[in-house]
Parts: structure tokens; C-alpha cells; sequence
């Protein structure tokens, strides 16, 4: 197994420790007689609701409850919306499982928004490289549900728990559906894990390595590139940082930020011992299958690939793209920096 190969199997490792069933799991105790779940986790995080608790699940994959649309807006979003609305009324009290994806997966829109306009809108959004607190304070002025605004269809108290993905505060997560500032009393919202535990969590899988979490990176690529040719890790050292790297898309290829980041991170490496992973914790890294990607100094010039921000072309064509599918969780992405033992 080479370092790549060493520090893609750390990540994989720490994150199933933070498997959102057994947090779920832990933090459960008395579990309200109905139960809402929406986002990439959603089917592990309601796998561990007791039997008689009544449920929707709302998702992007096959399997479980409503499986609708991610990570573009669409009609099937709406349709979602109107099944959430459907079942969230009535005086019971409600628990909402809520992870990275929901701002896509569910929508309602206010009255008299053009919906046709903005689902149009939402794939050039999406390609701009807005962050998530601008993108999602964009949402909600298209959302009846998103910034808080499903507390205003609940007629009973709620509780909610979050697998959070937004560095920026975990109030953004599905664009804040059921976050009030300040918050309501009786609808009370309790964070399981983000970045900061993903990290801590791989760390702890680096066997004989001494490691070094930094702070979040939340910037755009060239920025967080730049900031990456600051990390100086020692001999038998590996540096961390969680992430949230955006970047606009212009050319026609395939990729996704870890990969970009990866594949632009090349040429700094040429004379350097160190070994860069840089991975998506959904497991899927922009709109394709690989989960992000690893390179050292041995990985030849991806100029010509990343003129076409074809970040996923160049792994394949170096045969090192990195596909391990989808986690079932969604925290943020990781960075990893290594200078393998001498």
C-alpha cells in the first residue's frame, strides 16, 4: 500500500467512526411518535428510529422514502416539498434528522415566486462558485421552507439533529430549514458532527504519524491553494484542515473542488516529499464518481486538463481516480498533507 493508497483508507476509516446511524444512535434517548429525515444521510440516520415512529425519509438515493433531486434544483424537489408540508402537520411533536443536500432534495416555493425562472437559475448558481452562506441566503428568497420557515408550518414542538457540512455554521445546513434566530423554545437543534470531528477522527486513524489539525479552509481555490503552499509538515507529520474550497467552473470537463485542488497542487509538489489528499466526505466530489483524489511529486503537468476543468479526466487518464462510492454520511471535505517517514 503506498501513502496515497494509506491516507485515502485513514479517511475512509475515521469517517465510518462518525457513521450517522450510531450518532443518531446515541444522542436519540426519547423519540418523538413521528420522525422526518432529509439529506445524503438521511437513510442511515433514520435506520435507527424505533419501529412504531411514523417517518419520511427524503434523499437523493434509491431505497428508503422519497428519493428526489441532488444536487440540482428540480420539479421532483417541489414534489418533495409537498409530501414534507403533508406530513409535518398535526399537534404531534416532530424530530427532523437533517444532513448536507437538503437545500436540493426539498423545496416549496412562496407565493407568486415564477418557479420555471428559477429552476433555470439554479444550474448557472451552481456553477458560479458562490459560497455556502451566500448561496443559501439566495435560496431562501426563493424557499417558504428554507432560513426557518418550516417552523412556520409546524403546529407542535420539534426537535432537530444535524450532520453538519457548513464551516461557516451549522445553521446553513439545508439552508437552515428549521434554524431561527433566535430560536424558538420549543424547537430545539443539537449539532452531532462537522469538519472539525471528521478530521480529529482521521487523525486518529494515522497510525505513527504525529498529527496537526489546522484551522477550516473557506476560500476560494486559489486562495486555498495558496494557503496549502504555507503547510510545512515534518518528517512522520501529517497537516489536516476540514473544508469548504469554492471555485466557478468554466470549461466543459468534469470535476469537483478536491480533485481541482489536487490536480493544481502538482507543480508545487514537484520537489517536495509530501503526499496531498484531498477528499469529499459524501463520497462524491462535484458531478462524478470519484470521492477526490491524492497526488505526490510523481503525477505528470495536468495543465492541459485543468484548462478544461477536467480535474476528473486526469486521475482517469493516470488511472488514480478514486471511486469508493457513496459514504451515506456528509460532513465537509477533508485536506490532508503527509511527509511520509523517513
Amino acid at each position: 500500500m503506498n501513502h496515497g493508497e494509506f491516507l485515502c483508507r485513514a479517511f475512509l476509516a475515521g469517517l465510518a467512526e462518525l457513521d450517522p446511524a450510531l450518532l443518531v444512535g446515541r444522542s436519540l434517548g426519547h423519540c418523538p411518535p413521528r420522525a422526518v429525515a432529509i439529506g445524503k444521510a438521511a437513510q442511515s440516520m433514520a435506520s435507527v428510529l424505533p419501529g412504531q415512529v411514523r417517518r419520511l425519509v427524503i434523499s437523493p438515493y434509491p431505497g428508503e422514502g422519497f428519493q428526489s433531486s441532488h444536487p440540482l434544483l428540480s420539479e421532483r424537489s417541489y414534489q418533495a416539498g409537498r409530501a414534507l408540508l403533508d406530513f409535518v402537520a398535526g399537534p404531534e411533536p416532530i424530530l427532523f434528522l437533517i444532513s448536507g443536500g437538503a437545500s436540493a432534495l426539498v423545496e416549496v416555493a412562496p407565493e407568486g415566486d415564477d418557479v420555471e425562472a428559477w429552476l433555470s437559475e439554479w444550474p448557472q448558481l451552481y456553477r458560479r462558485g458562490l459560497d455556502i452562506v451566500a448561496m443559501n441566503r439566495l435560496r431562501s428568497q426563493h424557499s417558504a421552507i428554507k432560513a426557518g420557515g418550516l417552523l412556520n408550518f409546524l403546529e407542535a414542538p420539534s426537535r432537530t439533529l444535524l450532520l453538519s457540512d457548513v464551516l461557516q455554521g451549522s445553521e446553513w445546513v439545508g439552508s437552515g430549514l428549521t434554524w431561527r434566530n433566535p430560536q424558538p423554545t420549543q424547537h430545539t437543534l443539537e449539532v452531532l458532527a462537522d469538519g472539525r470531528h471528521l478530521a480529529a477522527a482521521v487523525a486518529a486513524q494515522l497510525d505513527g504519524y504525529t498529527c496537526r489539525i489546522l484551522e477550516p479552509m473557506v476560500s476560494p481555490l486559489d486562495q486555498a491553494l495558496q494557503a496549502l503552499k504555507s503547510w510545512a509538515p515534518a518528517p512522520g507529520q501529517v497537516w489536516l484542515a476540514p473544508a469548504e474550497v469554492t471555485m466557478s467552473v468554466k470549461g466543459a470537463g468534469r470535476g469537483g473542488r478536491c480533485q481541482h485542488l489536487a490536480a493544481s497542487a502538482v507543480p508545487w509538489l514537484r520537489d517536495k516529499p509530501y503526499v496531498l489528499l484531498a477528499a469529499a466526505s459524501d463520497g462524491a466530489d462535484g458531478p462524478t464518481p470519484a470521492a477526490g483524489a491524492w497526488v505526490d511529486a510523481s503525477a505528470p503537468d495536468p495543465g492541459r486538463f485543468l484548462a478544461e476543468y477536467d480535474s476528473y479526466g486526469y486521475f482517469q487518464w493516470l488511472g488514480r481516480s478514486w471511486e469508493p462510492g457513496a459514504t451515506g454520511n456528509n460532513l465537509n471535505d477533508l485536506i490532508m498533507l503527509m511527509n511520509p517517514r523517513i
